[in-house]
């Protein structure tokens, strides 16, 4: 048997487990768990193929390079504002610690 065959004789047989009963009206459930099983492989198959795609690339050093050159230097961030987010962060503790230590004035309903 060509595989040519082997795949019209496999489509076959699944357009045949999707037809219908003509007594009941019902699909088989053979066809759909035959669909479901081959669903399953070849998606199963194509993250093998990934898998072991990535595992090559990987173990060749294809992929995660870092291409060697000239090194940029990198933005760095302006004193300027670093120290005004510090400010700002410092203002934030003081007030927090001072909520911590003072109870607020707000009258409790439930006394």
């Amino acid at each position: 048997m060509t595989p040519t065959q082997f795949i019209k004789n496999l489509f076959i047989k699944i357009k045949a487990s999707f037809d219908k009963d003509p007594g009941k009206i019902a699909v088989h459930p053979d066809g759909v768990w035959l669909f479901i099983l081959g669903i399953f492989l070849i998606i199963n198959l194509i993250i093998a193929f990934l898998n072991f795609y990535f595992f090559r690339g990987i173990s060749r050093n294809d992929i995660f390079t870092v291409a060697s050159g000239k090194v940029e230097s990198l933005n760095t961030i302006s004193r300027e504002k670093l120290n005004q987010a510090l400010e700002y962060l410092r203002g934030k503790d003081e007030k927090f610690e001072y909520l911590k230590t003072h109870k607020p004035v707000i009258i409790d309903p439930s006394k």
